[in-house]
């Protein structure tokens, strides 16, 4: 009877955490759900997007080193293609955030044009950000307020710190 108990136990506690989600779920992201999905895949790479992956990696390092952030950031690789929800418009990725906090730089290589929806779901991933932080940690609202969201030419780039000077330096690194 236990060994039932506690299999019942751990499968609500799977669903549960199922419905956990990393980014807003919004009238956005159903639109459009009866169309074939326009993602891009690695696979889908040429060796020249591969080289162009390398150079945004060094972009966004550049940046990286350059701002002044209060925490120690972790590198996420391509991770914020998912986390902005940015996998429908861009082709590749690189970011750092912070572990505990909410600075981070994320830089996308868009395609195709899309820089406007690219624009659009990186504000809507900050807005979600503040939604959450307003009640959970209200000392960083201040932060994602003063979030930095600009395109340079197809590149995208994301930037949350206290530092005044960020905007200066990704002016500096992505011109």
């Amino acid at each position: 009877m236990k060994k039932y108990a506690m299999i019942i136990i751990s499968a609500l506690l799977a669903l549960s955490l199922a419905g956990c989600a990393d980014s807003p779920k919004t009238d956005e992201t159903t639109k459009g759900a009866d169309k074939p999905s326009q993602s891009v895949t690695q696979s889908d790479m040429t060796n020249e997007d591969k080289s162009v992956t390398d150079d945004i990696s060094a972009l966004a390092l550049s940046a990286k080193n350059k701002i002044k952030f209060s925490s120690e950031l972790e590198d996420q690789g391509s991770a914020p293609l998912y986390t902005y929800s940015m996998d429908s418009c861009a082709s590749s990725a690189a970011g750092w955030c912070a572990m505990a906090g909410t600075e981070q730089i994320a830089v996308f290589k868009i395609a195709g044009g899309r820089q406007k929806e690219a624009e659009e779901k990186a504000k809507a991933y900050i807005d979600y950000l503040i939604d959450g932080y307003s009640s959970y940690g209200p000392q960083e609202v201040p932060k994602l307020k003063k979030a930095v969201i600009k395109s340079y030419g197809d590149i995208l780039v994301v930037c949350v710190s206290d530092d005044d000077s960020m905007q200066k330096v990704l002016d500096d690194v992505f011109k």
